[in-house]
């Protein structure tokens, strides 16, 4: 039997809604951003961390000889900058419409603003990360990738994305 022309359709709207609020992700990739904390600042502010690098591991747990001395090991400090925006978005609403409504309206909207939110921080970080020259082609399952400063690289990937890789972006 054929459902195509039957002249309408079946919906649960509770389950859909259930299902469509499931399957939003709370966040792809604001879970790479270290959130820093800059209170008195409004639009137009520049805000000021420090980044502090990962110290040479060359000679991690060298053993060491009685006799030599400890060796010294340093780590840069740079100050990073960022520019205050805002942004926000809107979502009318009206007396009847809650009145006519099977749902909790100002719940229902706090839940799309939260959802919109979510996405527009997530895109705005997904840009910046786009935006960097950076780029890491894996050539190998436990051997350093292709590190490339230009903004594109002509090697091509033999490996999949693996924790030995994460590291080795991270270290880099």
């Amino acid at each position: 039997m054929t459902w195509v022309n039957q002249g309408g359709y079946y919906s649960n709207p509770e389950l859909s809604l259930i299902v469509s609020r499931a399957a939003q992700p709370s966040q792809r990739i604001r879970q790479f951003v270290d959130v820093k904390e800059a209170k008195g600042k409004g639009v137009g502010d520049t805000f000021y961390w420090n980044k502090v690098s990962n110290v040479d591991d060359a000679d991690n747990g060298a053993a060491l000889v009685e006799t030599d001395p400890v060796p010294c090991i340093s780590y840069n400090t740079e100050r990073g900058t960022i520019l205050i925006d805002e942004y926000g978005k809107g979502i009318n609403r009206t007396g009847k419409f809650e009145a006519l409504s099977m749902f909790n309206i100002p719940a229902e909207h706090k839940e799309q603003l939260r959802l919109m939110m979510g996405k527009s921080l997530d895109t705005l970080a997904y840009n910046q990360f786009n935006a960097t020259k950076w780029r890491y082609v894996a050539t190998g399952a436990a051997t350093a990738g292709n590190i490339s400063t230009s903004g594109s690289t002509t090697v091509t990937c033999a490996s999949q994305l693996n924790g030995f890789h994460m590291k080795a972006m991270i270290d880099y």
